[in-house]
């Protein structure tokens, strides 16, 4: 199985969304993450996933960064930088969103593939 996970950013802060009651790992924070569907691109799952769930289209994808592998069940997540242009997001599928610092990361309690991206995220927010 496959997922894009799509690091949202603008003036130095990443959005961050829980997870609900009714799924997997409910209260645990991630980056906006969507499952790939059959024959789907990663763009196109990013694109998907950030105006389904979110109600946003990335100004501009950076491109891959980082990709992972987790074992919950056996996936590997790609992950994108993904510039945004306002700070209003509507939310589907999670309870919550915050718009964090990357140094505030590590306050939360992340899904363990996120948590790998968290210092990639530093280096990389911090030079755009």
């Amino acid at each position: 199985m496959q997922a894009v996970c799509g690091i949202a950013h603008k003036d130095g802060k990443v959005l961050i969304c829980k997870r609900p009651e009714g799924v997997p790992y409910p209260g645990y924070w991630e980056f906006p993450t969507e499952l790939l569907r059959f024959d789907e691109t990663l763009e196109d799952a990013l694109e998907r996933g950030f105006f389904d769930r979110l109600g946003m289209v990335p100004e501009r994808e950076i491109g891959i960064f980082a990709e992972n592998s987790a074992e919950f069940p056996e996936i590997r997540i790609f992950g994108y930088l993904a510039p945004i242009n306002n700070l209003m997001v509507f939310l589907n599928g999670y309870s919550e969103r915050k718009w964090v610092s990357v140094n505030e990361l590590t306050k939360f309690r992340l899904m363990s593939p996120c948590v790998t991206f968290v210092n990639i995220v530093k280096k990389n927010i911090k030079s755009l």
